[in-house]
């Protein structure tokens, strides 16, 4: 007899992959590609350099160039690269209940709650609909680089009764970049 679950999510990976033209020891630059402006923010990069495989996290990209964290060897015209960034496909469907409306809700520099306590709540899937990444904290103030970390562009928090965690409590959101950010939220009652 199996058991079933309230929430569950797959995982799928977007890729990008390719020959750098040029580069240094910071960038990865391929001026074939026309990426959207910070597209691969906090995606893994994984570059080859005289047989020997780098990898780490992208910190920035323009519509050419991707920055990196300093290594020890410059990428140069010839090298191949590749991109990573895990997409959650997040499923909702053994769990019966109304689903309230969907929500975008602003997220600040400052903790405020976004997603308010619920007896009621059965389900809910937070994801980072922005650029920057959030971090989350449940009943309580969320603090920068403390608690749930979403990254940026996909970043899925799942709170489920059948799942690993599970909370009717108030959710609180905080990030550190400038401005509002976007989180996308679903719940079941």
């Amino acid at each position: 007899m199996g058991i079933a679950r309230t929430g569950y999510q797959d995982v799928e990976m977007v890729i990008d992959l390719g020959i750098a033209t040029g580069g240094s020891t910071t960038t990865i630059v391929d001026t074939l590609k026309v990426w959207t402006v910070n597209m691969w923010n906090d995606a893994t990069y994984e570059v080859t350099i005289g047989g020997k495989e780098y990898l780490g996290i992208v910190t920035s990209n323009t519509a050419d160039t991707i920055t990196i964290p300093a290594i020890a060897v410059a990428v140069t015209a010839g090298c191949e690269y590749e991109l990573k960034r895990p997409v959650y496909l997040i499923y909702m469907r053994a769990e019966t209940g109304a689903g309230a409306a969907p929500l975008g809700v602003n997220v600040a520099a400052a903790s405020a709650v976004i997603l308010a306590a619920n007896a009621n709540r059965k389900v809910a899937a937070l994801i980072n609909d922005s650029d920057s990444p959030m971090w989350l904290a449940i009943g309580q103030a969320a603090v920068i680089n403390r608690g749930i970390r979403l990254n940026a562009r996909g970043g899925t928090l799942l709170i489920s009764r059948s799942g690993d965690i599970y909370s009717q409590e108030a959710i609180y959101g905080i990030h550190a970049a400038a401005g509002n950010k976007v989180c996308t939220i679903q719940e079941l009652n």
